[in-house]
């Protein structure tokens, strides 16, 4: 028989609704009023909260958008790491990216996707995002290192898991300009961008 969950204590779901309602506050008012003119005290009246629990859980309004997009990262480098063996590096990226799309937005889809379409509209929040995907390029790198048993100092894993990031935003960009903001079509443009990612690389355009 398999383990059963433990139960969630009052103070852990306390804990939960007030991270839920923080987030969903400054979600929803970054999309409304837009991410340089949303201030911490815009989100703590909305949830209605003092400033002082806000802190307790986010170090600053960028840290509220980049939490979702750090667990997309680390599911990331969970799923590449779990691929088989004797895959290629860029099937691994293309499937262990797929899987950890799904993954992330698996129980709450709509707070991820909303993310999403802050960072495309925000030029803030994009920048926060771009420096997140560069530090974890680092992180997949050496990730597609220890696949292929390569040295840490060799220069392909790096290379490939930046081109390879720089595609996953390429294609966040082109599902936000789509217009449907729907998970069947976000899934899609990853899908199709990384798809072209081999053939841009290494073949012909003509």
């Amino acid at each position: 028989m398999g383990h059963e969950a433990a139960p969630v204590g009052s103070r852990e779901r306390k804990r939960r609704r007030t991270n839920g309602d923080l987030t969903r506050a400054g979600l929803e008012l970054f999309l409304t009023r837009g991410y340089e003119k949303t201030t911490v005290g815009d989100i703590v009246r909305r949830a209605d909260v003092s400033e002082r629990t806000f802190f307790r859980y986010f170090s600053s309004k960028e840290e509220l958008i980049l939490r979702p997009l750090r667990a997309a990262c680390r599911a990331l480098l969970t799923e590449v790491a779990r691929r088989p063996e004797a895959e290629a590096p860029l099937r691994a990226l293309h499937e262990g990216g797929l899987a950890a799309l799904r993954r992330v937005t698996g129980e709450r889809p709509e707070r991820h996707l909303a993310t999403l379409r802050v960072v495309c509209a925000e030029p803030g929040a994009m920048a926060a995002c771009l420096r997140l995907s560069t530090e974890q390029q680092h992180e997949l790198a050496r990730v597609l290192a220890a696949r292929e048993g390569l040295p840490e100092d060799d220069p392909r894993p790096l290379v490939l898991a930046g081109a390879f990031m720089a595609t996953v935003v390429r294609a966040t960009l082109s599902w936000d300009e789509r217009g449907d903001g729907t998970l069947e079509s976000l899934v899609e443009a990853a899908r199709s961008h990384v798809a072209l990612l081999g053939p841009a690389l290494a073949g012909s355009w003509r």
